[in-house]
Protein backbone atom coordinates (compact mmCIF):
# COMPACT_ATOMS: atom_id res chain seq x y z
CA UNK A 1 0.00 0.00 0.00
CA UNK A 2 0.90 3.65 -0.86
CA UNK A 3 1.62 5.52 3.03
CA UNK A 4 0.34 8.99 2.56
CA UNK A 5 1.86 11.62 4.48
CA UNK A 6 -0.17 14.42 5.27
CA UNK A 7 1.92 17.75 5.91
CA UNK A 8 0.83 20.91 7.65
CA UNK A 9 3.37 24.12 7.59
CA UNK A 10 3.73 26.11 10.48
CA UNK A 11 6.55 28.33 12.12
CA UNK A 12 7.07 28.20 15.50
CA UNK A 13 8.93 30.63 17.34
CA UNK A 14 10.72 30.07 20.32
CA UNK A 15 12.83 31.27 23.44
CA UNK A 16 16.07 30.97 24.63
CA UNK A 17 15.23 29.14 27.48
CA UNK A 18 13.12 26.24 26.54
CA UNK A 19 14.08 22.75 24.71
CA UNK A 20 13.35 23.39 21.26
CA UNK A 21 13.18 20.93 18.70
CA UNK A 22 14.69 21.38 14.89
CA UNK A 23 16.07 19.66 12.06
CA UNK A 24 19.22 20.52 13.35
CA UNK A 25 18.58 17.90 16.61
CA UNK A 26 20.77 15.01 17.37
CA UNK A 27 19.08 11.11 18.51
CA UNK A 28 21.03 9.28 21.08
CA UNK A 29 20.70 5.98 22.11
CA UNK A 30 22.20 4.76 25.36
CA UNK A 31 22.76 1.34 23.36
CA UNK A 32 23.60 -0.26 20.73
CA UNK A 33 20.61 -3.10 20.72
CA UNK A 34 18.42 -3.60 18.07
CA UNK A 35 15.36 -1.95 19.28
CA UNK A 36 16.83 1.27 20.50
CA UNK A 37 19.05 1.43 17.03
CA UNK A 38 15.32 1.14 15.31
CA UNK A 39 13.61 3.37 18.00
CA UNK A 40 16.25 5.88 17.47
CA UNK A 41 16.63 5.70 13.76
CA UNK A 42 12.74 5.97 13.61
CA UNK A 43 12.86 9.42 15.59
CA UNK A 44 15.50 10.55 13.33
CA UNK A 45 13.36 9.81 10.49
CA UNK A 46 9.81 11.30 11.47
CA UNK A 47 11.94 14.69 12.67
CA UNK A 48 13.82 14.84 9.76
CA UNK A 49 10.67 14.89 7.70
CA UNK A 50 8.46 17.19 9.50
CA UNK A 51 11.58 19.90 9.90
CA UNK A 52 12.89 18.88 6.18
CA UNK A 53 16.17 18.42 8.25
CA UNK A 54 18.80 16.10 8.31
CA UNK A 55 18.60 14.68 11.87
CA UNK A 56 21.35 12.21 13.27
CA UNK A 57 22.01 9.40 15.31
CA UNK A 58 24.83 8.90 17.73
CA UNK A 59 26.27 7.03 20.41
CA UNK A 60 27.07 9.92 22.69
CA UNK A 61 25.91 13.56 23.60
CA UNK A 62 28.40 15.51 21.43
CA UNK A 63 29.79 18.35 23.69
CA UNK A 64 28.35 21.48 21.58
CA UNK A 65 24.67 19.92 21.22
CA UNK A 66 22.01 22.43 21.35
CA UNK A 67 19.08 19.93 21.51
CA UNK A 68 19.14 16.54 22.10
CA UNK A 69 16.65 13.74 22.57
CA UNK A 70 18.45 11.02 24.29
CA UNK A 71 16.70 7.43 24.43
CA UNK A 72 17.40 5.07 27.64
CA UNK A 73 16.16 1.69 29.00
CA UNK A 74 15.34 1.66 32.47
CA UNK A 75 13.19 -0.54 35.25
CA UNK A 76 13.05 1.52 37.88
CA UNK A 77 9.93 3.06 38.97
CA UNK A 78 7.67 2.50 36.11
CA UNK A 79 5.21 -0.11 35.31
CA UNK A 80 5.66 -2.65 32.61
CA UNK A 81 5.71 -0.90 28.89
CA UNK A 82 5.76 2.53 30.76
CA UNK A 83 7.83 5.64 30.03
CA UNK A 84 8.95 8.58 31.18
CA UNK A 85 9.73 11.96 29.64
CA UNK A 86 12.02 14.38 30.99
CA UNK A 87 13.62 17.56 29.69
CA UNK A 88 16.85 19.11 31.25
CA UNK A 89 18.23 22.39 29.41
CA UNK A 90 18.50 21.14 25.88
CA UNK A 91 18.27 17.74 26.47
CA UNK A 92 15.01 15.65 26.30
CA UNK A 93 14.98 12.21 27.95
CA UNK A 94 12.83 9.18 26.82
CA UNK A 95 13.37 6.75 28.95
CA UNK A 96 11.02 3.15 29.02
CA UNK A 97 10.96 0.56 31.18
CA UNK A 98 11.51 -1.74 29.15
CA UNK A 99 13.03 -1.66 24.76
CA UNK A 100 9.53 -1.54 24.08
CA UNK A 101 8.74 1.16 26.28
CA UNK A 102 11.26 3.04 24.80
CA UNK A 103 9.60 2.66 21.54
CA UNK A 104 6.19 3.85 23.02
CA UNK A 105 7.78 6.87 24.24
CA UNK A 106 8.64 7.81 21.14
CA UNK A 107 5.57 7.07 19.23
CA UNK A 108 3.89 8.54 22.14
CA UNK A 109 6.33 12.00 21.94
CA UNK A 110 5.90 12.17 18.39
CA UNK A 111 2.03 12.17 18.58
CA UNK A 112 1.17 14.50 21.88
CA UNK A 113 4.29 16.83 21.92
CA UNK A 114 5.30 17.12 17.94
CA UNK A 115 1.22 16.04 16.03
CA UNK A 116 2.18 13.29 14.32
CA UNK A 117 -1.06 10.90 13.53
CA UNK A 118 -0.88 7.34 13.39
CA UNK A 119 -3.94 7.09 11.90
CA UNK A 120 -3.63 3.86 9.46
CA UNK A 121 -1.09 1.70 8.49
CA UNK A 122 -0.85 3.48 5.42
CA UNK A 123 -1.95 7.03 6.23
CA UNK A 124 0.16 9.12 8.57
CA UNK A 125 -0.72 12.77 9.19
CA UNK A 126 2.65 14.82 9.52
CA UNK A 127 2.94 18.54 10.53
CA UNK A 128 5.88 20.67 8.73
CA UNK A 129 7.60 23.12 10.63
CA UNK A 130 11.41 24.14 10.85
CA UNK A 131 11.84 24.58 14.65
CA UNK A 132 9.30 24.21 17.53
CA UNK A 133 8.97 25.02 20.95
CA UNK A 134 8.16 22.33 23.32
CA UNK A 135 9.00 24.21 26.87
CA UNK A 136 9.93 21.97 30.03
CA UNK A 137 8.98 18.68 29.95
CA UNK A 138 7.87 16.05 32.32
CA UNK A 139 5.48 13.41 31.42
CA UNK A 140 5.38 9.59 33.23
CA UNK A 141 2.60 7.50 31.44
CA UNK A 142 2.09 3.75 32.40
CA UNK A 143 -0.81 1.22 30.67
CA UNK A 144 -4.21 0.69 32.47
CA UNK A 145 -4.06 -2.64 30.84
CA UNK A 146 -0.54 -5.16 30.60
CA UNK A 147 -2.64 -6.99 27.98
CA UNK A 148 -3.40 -4.55 25.16
CA UNK A 149 -4.61 -6.28 21.70
CA UNK A 150 -6.97 -5.01 18.82
CA UNK A 151 -7.90 -7.91 16.40
CA UNK A 152 -8.89 -5.96 13.37
CA UNK A 153 -7.44 -7.36 9.68
CA UNK A 154 -6.44 -3.24 10.10
CA UNK A 155 -4.47 -3.37 12.78
CA UNK A 156 -2.48 -6.65 11.02
CA UNK A 157 0.09 -4.43 10.74
CA UNK A 158 3.05 -5.06 13.67
CA UNK A 159 4.33 -1.69 13.22
CA UNK A 160 1.16 0.08 13.19
CA UNK A 161 -0.24 -1.35 16.19
CA UNK A 162 2.99 -0.73 18.28
CA UNK A 163 2.75 3.11 17.15
CA UNK A 164 -0.46 2.76 18.48
CA UNK A 165 0.68 1.26 21.88
CA UNK A 166 -0.27 -1.95 21.74
CA UNK A 167 1.47 -5.66 22.60
CA UNK A 168 -0.84 -8.42 22.21
CA UNK A 169 -0.47 -10.10 18.99
CA UNK A 170 -2.88 -13.50 19.73
CA UNK A 171 -5.37 -12.74 17.15
CA UNK A 172 -2.65 -11.76 14.27
CA UNK A 173 -0.73 -14.84 15.30
CA UNK A 174 0.53 -15.00 11.29
CA UNK A 175 2.63 -12.07 11.71
CA UNK A 176 4.66 -12.06 15.29
CA UNK A 177 7.91 -13.05 13.47
CA UNK A 178 7.64 -10.64 11.29
CA UNK A 179 7.03 -7.87 14.59
CA UNK A 180 9.63 -9.66 16.03
CA UNK A 181 12.19 -8.91 13.08
CA UNK A 182 11.15 -5.51 12.70
CA UNK A 183 11.26 -4.41 16.27
CA UNK A 184 9.60 -7.17 19.40
CA UNK A 185 7.31 -9.30 19.14
CA UNK A 186 5.21 -7.92 21.80
CA UNK A 187 3.53 -10.41 24.56
CA UNK A 188 4.10 -14.48 23.03
CA UNK A 189 0.64 -15.54 22.99
CA UNK A 190 -1.12 -18.50 22.51
CA UNK A 191 -3.62 -20.56 22.49
CA UNK A 192 -5.11 -24.40 22.72
CA UNK A 193 -8.43 -26.07 21.93
CA UNK A 194 -9.12 -29.59 23.63
CA UNK A 195 -9.26 -31.07 20.51
CA UNK A 196 -5.85 -29.92 19.54
CA UNK A 197 -4.83 -31.40 23.07
CA UNK A 198 -6.89 -34.55 22.65
CA UNK A 199 -7.65 -35.27 19.38
CA UNK A 200 -9.86 -37.93 19.32
CA UNK A 201 -9.59 -39.26 22.48
CA UNK A 202 -12.30 -38.92 25.06
CA UNK A 203 -14.82 -36.87 23.22
CA UNK A 204 -17.88 -36.22 24.98
CA UNK A 205 -21.05 -34.85 23.24
CA UNK A 206 -19.17 -32.34 21.00
CA UNK A 207 -16.59 -31.30 24.29
CA UNK A 208 -14.01 -33.75 25.92
CA UNK A 209 -14.32 -35.11 29.60
CA UNK A 210 -12.40 -32.62 31.09
CA UNK A 211 -12.49 -34.18 34.69
CA UNK A 212 -10.98 -37.32 33.86
CA UNK A 213 -7.52 -37.87 34.87
CA UNK A 214 -6.37 -39.79 32.04
CA UNK A 215 -7.97 -37.08 29.39
CA UNK A 216 -5.66 -34.42 31.70
CA UNK A 217 -2.69 -36.37 31.87
CA UNK A 218 -2.91 -36.81 27.79
CA UNK A 219 -3.69 -33.24 27.46
CA UNK A 220 -0.15 -32.00 29.72
CA UNK A 221 1.97 -34.54 27.64
CA UNK A 222 0.37 -32.82 24.62
CA UNK A 223 1.13 -29.27 25.70
CA UNK A 224 4.06 -30.02 27.12
CA UNK A 225 5.31 -31.01 23.06
CA UNK A 226 3.60 -27.97 21.86
CA UNK A 227 5.10 -25.32 24.68
CA UNK A 228 9.00 -27.20 24.48
CA UNK A 229 8.82 -26.01 20.26
CA UNK A 230 7.64 -22.53 21.10
CA UNK A 231 9.74 -19.53 22.61
CA UNK A 232 8.52 -19.37 26.40
CA UNK A 233 11.71 -18.28 27.54
CA UNK A 234 10.09 -14.81 28.41
CA UNK A 235 6.97 -13.83 29.62
CA UNK A 236 3.94 -15.22 27.81
CA UNK A 237 0.28 -16.01 27.50
CA UNK A 238 -0.77 -19.57 26.70
CA UNK A 239 -5.15 -19.71 26.88
CA UNK A 240 -6.65 -23.20 27.66
CA UNK A 241 -10.12 -23.17 25.48
CA UNK A 242 -12.55 -25.68 25.44
CA UNK A 243 -14.47 -26.46 21.93
CA UNK A 244 -16.76 -23.60 20.74
CA UNK A 245 -19.78 -24.98 21.18
CA UNK A 246 -22.66 -24.67 24.06
CA UNK A 247 -23.44 -28.48 24.60
CA UNK A 248 -21.72 -29.84 27.40
CA UNK A 249 -20.52 -33.21 28.54
CA UNK A 250 -22.27 -34.31 31.92
CA UNK A 251 -19.75 -35.53 34.21
CA UNK A 252 -20.70 -37.79 37.04
CA UNK A 253 -20.35 -35.12 40.51
CA UNK A 254 -19.37 -32.16 38.17
CA UNK A 255 -21.04 -29.46 36.26
CA UNK A 256 -19.55 -28.73 32.85
CA UNK A 257 -17.57 -25.80 34.34
CA UNK A 258 -16.15 -27.43 37.39
CA UNK A 259 -15.36 -30.15 35.21
CA UNK A 260 -13.15 -28.22 32.60
CA UNK A 261 -11.79 -25.86 35.60
CA UNK A 262 -10.35 -28.78 37.11
CA UNK A 263 -8.58 -29.45 33.60
CA UNK A 264 -7.21 -26.16 32.96
CA UNK A 265 -5.91 -26.37 36.86
CA UNK A 266 -4.21 -29.77 36.44
CA UNK A 267 -2.13 -28.59 33.32
CA UNK A 268 -1.33 -24.83 34.66
CA UNK A 269 0.24 -26.97 38.13
CA UNK A 270 1.91 -29.95 35.99
CA UNK A 271 3.61 -27.60 33.47
CA UNK A 272 4.07 -24.62 36.25
CA UNK A 273 7.50 -25.57 37.06
CA UNK A 274 8.94 -26.46 33.53
CA UNK A 275 7.68 -23.15 32.37
CA UNK A 276 8.02 -20.28 35.00
CA UNK A 277 7.83 -17.50 32.37
CA UNK A 278 4.01 -19.17 31.15
CA UNK A 279 0.86 -17.01 32.53
CA UNK A 280 -1.95 -19.82 31.32
CA UNK A 281 -5.44 -18.81 31.08
CA UNK A 282 -9.13 -20.92 31.85
CA UNK A 283 -11.50 -19.83 29.41
CA UNK A 284 -14.62 -18.37 30.26
CA UNK A 285 -16.79 -18.69 27.63
CA UNK A 286 -20.36 -19.95 26.77
CA UNK A 287 -21.02 -22.41 29.32
CA UNK A 288 -18.03 -22.10 31.28
CA UNK A 289 -18.12 -18.21 32.29
CA UNK A 290 -20.15 -19.26 35.14
CA UNK A 291 -17.62 -19.56 38.28
CA UNK A 292 -18.15 -23.25 39.99
CA UNK A 293 -20.14 -23.53 43.08
CA UNK A 294 -17.18 -24.82 44.78
CA UNK A 295 -14.37 -23.63 43.31
CA UNK A 296 -11.00 -22.70 45.43
CA UNK A 297 -8.31 -19.79 44.72
CA UNK A 298 -6.41 -20.43 41.48
CA UNK A 299 -3.02 -21.62 41.64
CA UNK A 300 -0.83 -17.86 40.90
CA UNK A 301 0.07 -19.05 37.36
CA UNK A 302 -3.82 -19.43 36.09
CA UNK A 303 -5.64 -16.25 35.03
CA UNK A 304 -9.26 -16.20 33.33
CA UNK A 305 -9.79 -15.24 30.24
CA UNK A 306 -13.29 -14.35 30.16
CA UNK A 307 -15.59 -13.36 26.48
CA UNK A 308 -19.53 -11.88 27.35
CA UNK A 309 -19.68 -12.77 24.00
CA UNK A 310 -24.27 -12.88 24.58
CA UNK A 311 -23.97 -9.55 25.99
CA UNK A 312 -26.32 -6.39 24.53
CA UNK A 313 -23.28 -4.29 23.11
CA UNK A 314 -25.61 -1.22 23.17
CA UNK A 315 -25.00 -1.08 27.24
CA UNK A 316 -21.92 -1.32 28.80
CA UNK A 317 -21.60 -4.87 30.78
CA UNK A 318 -22.97 -3.06 34.04
CA UNK A 319 -26.40 -1.61 33.16
CA UNK A 320 -29.26 -3.90 31.39
CA UNK A 321 -29.31 -7.64 31.21
CA UNK A 322 -25.66 -7.48 31.21
CA UNK A 323 -25.36 -7.40 34.71
CA UNK A 324 -25.59 -11.01 34.71
CA UNK A 325 -21.79 -10.92 33.46
CA UNK A 326 -20.40 -8.66 35.12
CA UNK A 327 -21.34 -10.29 38.13
CA UNK A 328 -19.47 -13.23 36.75
CA UNK A 329 -16.36 -11.39 35.74
CA UNK A 330 -16.09 -10.21 39.51
CA UNK A 331 -16.64 -13.80 40.29
CA UNK A 332 -13.88 -14.85 38.68
CA UNK A 333 -11.96 -12.03 40.32
CA UNK A 334 -12.13 -13.86 43.67
CA UNK A 335 -10.54 -16.46 42.76
CA UNK A 336 -7.74 -14.92 40.93
CA UNK A 337 -5.30 -11.92 40.82
CA UNK A 338 -4.99 -12.42 36.45
CA UNK A 339 -7.89 -11.96 33.96
CA UNK A 340 -7.51 -10.86 30.30
CA UNK A 341 -11.19 -9.74 28.98
CA UNK A 342 -12.15 -10.80 25.35
CA UNK A 343 -14.75 -8.09 24.53
CA UNK A 344 -16.51 -7.60 20.82
CA UNK A 345 -16.66 -4.68 19.04
CA UNK A 346 -18.74 -5.48 15.50
CA UNK A 347 -21.72 -7.26 14.22
CA UNK A 348 -20.08 -10.34 13.07
CA UNK A 349 -23.67 -10.97 11.40
CA UNK A 350 -22.26 -8.13 9.27
CA UNK A 351 -18.86 -6.57 9.27
CA UNK A 352 -20.41 -3.14 7.28
CA UNK A 353 -23.46 -2.55 9.90
CA UNK A 354 -23.78 0.82 11.45
CA UNK A 355 -23.03 -0.31 14.94
CA UNK A 356 -23.14 2.45 17.48
CA UNK A 357 -21.26 0.47 20.34
CA UNK A 358 -18.17 3.02 20.98
CA UNK A 359 -19.52 4.64 23.94
CA UNK A 360 -20.88 1.44 25.61
CA UNK A 361 -17.14 -0.41 24.69
CA UNK A 362 -15.45 2.73 26.29
CA UNK A 363 -17.09 2.57 29.24
CA UNK A 364 -16.45 -0.68 30.11
CA UNK A 365 -13.29 -0.47 29.63
CA UNK A 366 -13.36 2.32 32.51
CA UNK A 367 -14.52 0.44 34.02
CA UNK A 368 -12.55 -2.59 33.90
CA UNK A 369 -10.08 -0.75 34.37
CA UNK A 370 -11.20 -0.64 37.98
CA UNK A 371 -11.23 -3.90 38.83
CA UNK A 372 -7.19 -5.02 40.16
CA UNK A 373 -7.40 -7.86 38.70
CA UNK A 374 -8.46 -7.39 35.08
CA UNK A 375 -4.84 -7.27 33.33
CA UNK A 376 -5.93 -6.74 29.43
CA UNK A 377 -8.27 -6.66 27.18
CA UNK A 378 -8.48 -8.20 23.40
CA UNK A 379 -11.21 -6.13 21.39
CA UNK A 380 -12.38 -8.68 18.44
CA UNK A 381 -13.38 -6.92 15.44
CA UNK A 382 -13.85 -7.72 11.75
CA UNK A 383 -11.20 -9.48 11.55
CA UNK A 384 -11.66 -11.22 8.28
CA UNK A 385 -11.50 -8.10 6.01
CA UNK A 386 -11.23 -4.82 6.19
CA UNK A 387 -13.73 -2.06 5.68
CA UNK A 388 -15.59 -2.65 8.21
CA UNK A 389 -17.47 -0.13 10.37
CA UNK A 390 -15.63 2.59 10.98
CA UNK A 391 -12.32 0.19 11.26
CA UNK A 392 -9.70 2.55 11.14
CA UNK A 393 -11.47 5.21 13.78
CA UNK A 394 -12.26 1.97 16.38
CA UNK A 395 -8.95 0.86 16.18
CA UNK A 396 -7.19 4.04 16.64
CA UNK A 397 -9.91 5.74 19.46
CA UNK A 398 -9.94 1.77 21.29
CA UNK A 399 -5.75 1.62 21.62
CA UNK A 400 -5.88 5.58 23.38
CA UNK A 401 -8.55 4.44 25.42
CA UNK A 402 -6.97 0.74 25.93
CA UNK A 403 -3.49 2.92 27.33
CA UNK A 404 -5.58 5.66 29.49
CA UNK A 405 -9.32 5.05 29.50
CA UNK A 406 -10.14 8.09 31.12
CA UNK A 407 -9.68 10.06 27.97
CA UNK A 408 -12.55 11.02 26.44
CA UNK A 409 -14.28 9.47 23.85
CA UNK A 410 -16.26 11.92 21.74
CA UNK A 411 -13.10 13.98 21.66
CA UNK A 412 -10.70 11.17 20.47
CA UNK A 413 -13.33 10.76 17.77
CA UNK A 414 -13.77 14.08 16.77
CA UNK A 415 -9.59 14.40 16.89
CA UNK A 416 -9.53 11.09 14.58
CA UNK A 417 -11.96 12.10 12.08
CA UNK A 418 -10.09 16.04 11.29
CA UNK A 419 -7.00 14.15 10.28
CA UNK A 420 -8.78 11.20 8.37
CA UNK A 421 -11.64 12.85 6.89
CA UNK A 422 -10.52 16.36 6.27
CA UNK A 423 -13.39 18.82 5.57
CA UNK A 424 -15.49 15.74 5.97
CA UNK A 425 -15.01 15.57 9.51
CA UNK A 426 -18.06 17.35 10.64
CA UNK A 427 -20.81 15.36 8.81
CA UNK A 428 -19.12 12.09 10.07
CA UNK A 429 -19.33 13.46 13.58
CA UNK A 430 -22.92 14.22 13.16
CA UNK A 431 -23.36 10.81 11.69
CA UNK A 432 -21.97 8.76 13.88
CA UNK A 433 -23.46 10.74 16.43
CA UNK A 434 -27.29 10.30 14.70
CA UNK A 435 -26.66 6.42 14.59
CA UNK A 436 -26.23 6.57 18.75
CA UNK A 437 -29.69 9.00 18.39
CA UNK A 438 -31.74 6.47 16.35
CA UNK A 439 -30.74 3.20 18.06
CA UNK A 440 -31.29 4.96 21.12
CA UNK A 441 -34.69 5.96 20.40
CA UNK A 442 -35.48 2.53 18.83
CA UNK A 443 -34.75 0.66 22.41
CA UNK A 444 -33.06 -2.04 20.53
CA UNK A 445 -29.69 -4.08 21.53
CA UNK A 446 -26.60 -4.76 19.86
CA UNK A 447 -26.13 -8.50 19.74
CA UNK A 448 -22.84 -10.35 18.38
CA UNK A 449 -25.04 -11.21 15.28
CA UNK A 450 -27.19 -8.28 14.62
CA UNK A 451 -29.65 -9.06 11.60
CA UNK A 452 -30.10 -6.41 9.24
CA UNK A 453 -33.83 -6.14 9.75
CA UNK A 454 -33.39 -4.52 13.19
CA UNK A 455 -35.83 -1.79 13.50
CA UNK A 456 -33.00 0.90 14.34
CA UNK A 457 -31.92 0.56 11.00
CA UNK A 458 -35.61 1.44 9.38
CA UNK A 459 -35.74 2.69 5.32
CA UNK A 460 -36.28 6.01 7.02
CA UNK A 461 -33.46 6.20 9.43
CA UNK A 462 -30.94 4.53 6.28
CA UNK A 463 -32.01 7.60 4.25
CA UNK A 464 -31.07 10.01 6.65
CA UNK A 465 -28.14 8.74 7.39
CA UNK A 466 -27.65 8.56 4.13
CA UNK A 467 -28.40 12.13 3.73
CA UNK A 468 -25.98 13.51 6.58
CA UNK A 469 -22.74 11.19 4.34
CA UNK A 470 -24.16 12.90 0.97
CA UNK A 471 -23.89 16.47 2.02
CA UNK A 472 -20.39 15.91 3.84
CA UNK A 473 -19.20 13.76 0.91
CA UNK A 474 -19.44 17.59 -1.45
CA UNK A 475 -17.32 19.06 0.71
CA UNK A 476 -14.80 16.56 0.56
CA UNK A 477 -12.21 17.36 -2.78
CA UNK A 478 -12.10 14.64 -4.75
CA UNK A 479 -8.42 13.39 -5.88
CA UNK A 480 -7.29 13.39 -1.92
CA UNK A 481 -6.64 10.71 0.55
CA UNK A 482 -9.39 12.44 2.29
CA UNK A 483 -12.40 11.40 -0.51
CA UNK A 484 -11.44 7.54 -0.32
CA UNK A 485 -11.45 7.60 3.32
CA UNK A 486 -15.01 9.26 3.09
CA UNK A 487 -16.52 6.75 0.65
CA UNK A 488 -15.67 3.70 2.26
CA UNK A 489 -18.47 5.23 5.11
CA UNK A 490 -21.45 4.22 2.56
CA UNK A 491 -20.62 0.50 1.99
CA UNK A 492 -22.23 -0.49 5.15
CA UNK A 493 -25.42 1.58 4.39
CA UNK A 494 -25.58 0.70 1.09
CA UNK A 495 -25.54 -2.80 1.33
CA UNK A 496 -28.52 -2.95 3.94
CA UNK A 497 -30.61 -1.17 1.88
CA UNK A 498 -29.73 -3.55 -0.85
CA UNK A 499 -29.75 -6.58 0.63
CA UNK A 500 -33.55 -5.95 1.57
CA UNK A 501 -34.44 -5.91 -1.69
CA UNK A 502 -36.88 -2.79 -1.26
CA UNK A 503 -37.09 -0.41 -3.74
CA UNK A 504 -36.34 3.35 -3.19
CA UNK A 505 -34.98 6.34 -4.63
CA UNK A 506 -31.53 5.98 -6.11
CA UNK A 507 -31.15 2.01 -5.65
CA UNK A 508 -29.42 1.54 -9.36
CA UNK A 509 -26.93 4.98 -8.64
CA UNK A 510 -26.68 3.07 -4.87
CA UNK A 511 -26.18 -0.39 -6.15
CA UNK A 512 -23.18 1.07 -9.02
CA UNK A 513 -21.22 2.73 -6.06
CA UNK A 514 -21.66 -0.08 -3.63
CA UNK A 515 -20.04 -2.92 -6.83
CA UNK A 516 -17.48 -0.28 -7.59
CA UNK A 517 -16.38 0.50 -3.93
CA UNK A 518 -16.30 -3.93 -4.11
CA UNK A 519 -14.34 -4.15 -7.10
CA UNK A 520 -12.00 -0.61 -5.92
CA UNK A 521 -10.83 -2.48 -2.51
CA UNK A 522 -10.17 -6.71 -2.97
CA UNK A 523 -9.11 -6.20 0.24
CA UNK A 524 -13.03 -5.96 1.69
CA UNK A 525 -12.95 -9.84 1.08
CA UNK A 526 -16.26 -10.53 3.90
CA UNK A 527 -19.45 -8.58 4.61
CA UNK A 528 -19.96 -11.04 7.38
CA UNK A 529 -17.98 -13.71 9.47
CA UNK A 530 -18.15 -16.28 6.74
CA UNK A 531 -20.07 -14.49 4.25
CA UNK A 532 -17.80 -13.36 1.31
CA UNK A 533 -18.01 -10.46 -0.63
CA UNK A 534 -17.70 -12.79 -3.81
CA UNK A 535 -21.38 -13.84 -2.72
CA UNK A 536 -23.00 -10.64 -2.04
CA UNK A 537 -21.83 -9.25 -5.88
CA UNK A 538 -23.40 -12.87 -7.38
CA UNK A 539 -26.63 -11.88 -5.14
CA UNK A 540 -26.99 -8.17 -6.69
CA UNK A 541 -25.67 -9.19 -10.65
CA UNK A 542 -28.04 -12.02 -10.94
Amino acid sequence: MIKYLLFFSILIHTSAFAFEVSGKSIVVKSDDTKILTRAAEDLAYYLGTITSGSVNVLDKVPADAKSVIVLHEDARGLKEDGFKLRSEGNRLHITGQNERGVLYGVFYFLDRYLGVKFLAAEYEYLPHFSRKELGEISDVQEPAFWYREIFFHEGDDPVFSLKNLLNGRLGHRTLKDEAEEIYTGGINTYSFTSSELLGDAFRCNGQYQYANPRAQHKAAKALDAKLSELDTDKECVVILEHEDRGSVCRESGKTASEAFLSYTTYLAKRLGKKYPHVRFYHQAYLWSREVPPHAQKLPPNLGVHFAPIEADFSKPLTEGENREMWRQIKGWGKLTKDMIVWHYTVNFGGYLFPYPNIPALAEDIRNLRQLPFVKGLFLQGSYETTGGDLAPLRLWVFAKLLWNPEQDVDQLISEFCRYYYGKGAESVVAYIRKRRALLKRSGGALRLKTPIDTTYLSDANLAELNAILEQGLRRVPKGTPFYEHYLALFPGIDYIRLIRGRAFRGRARVKKRFLDFLAAHPDLTHIAEGVSAENMVKVLTL
